[in-house]
């Protein structure tokens, strides 16, 4: 998955033996994350398609979505694993602005099939940050 938005701050990762890792804080953060957040009165969602290399935020009513909003990481978690990125590309989303896409590159080679949590960090126009999670995802088979 590739997500192409750099100069984004970095997760709060600890060096352990030269490799950067996931604080328990931050594990205990990306379990516990809500799958819908309320932001301006309006409560927002995420969608994963991680066949597909993408993800996307919608609007639940349909109204559209703060153009504020920004995608600073991702993570996909498995069992005890996660993998993050916090590149994030941004496509055009539907015309009337009630949901924005994401694309992500370099996922982790994990088996066809495999259930993902997808979590993301979000900011707002109020500069506070947010975690947003869909659950139970497919990975698809790598072509």
């Amino acid at each position: 998955m590739v997500i192409m938005l750099t100069g984004a701050p970095k997760t709060e990762l600890e060096t352990v033996a030269g490799t950067s890792v996931p604080t328990q804080q931050l594990k205990q953060d990306l379990r516990d994350a809500p799958e819908s957040l309320v932001i301006n009165n309006e409560v927002i969602r995420l969608l994963a398609f991680p066949w597909q290399d993408r993800i996307r935020l919608i609007s639940e009513h349909g109204t559209p979505l703060p153009l504020t909003l920004r995608i600073l990481a991702i993570w996909m978690l498995r069992d005890g694993q996660i993998w993050n990125v916090d590149a994030i590309e941004e496509t055009v989303g539907e015309s009337n602005g009630s949901s924005r896409d994401f694309l992500v590159h370099d996922d982790p080679n994990w088996d066809s099939m495999t259930p993902v949590d997808v979590v993301i960090k979000l900011r707002d126009d109020k500069d506070t940050t947010h975690l947003l999670a869909v659950r139970h995802q497919r990975i698809a088979a790598a072509e």
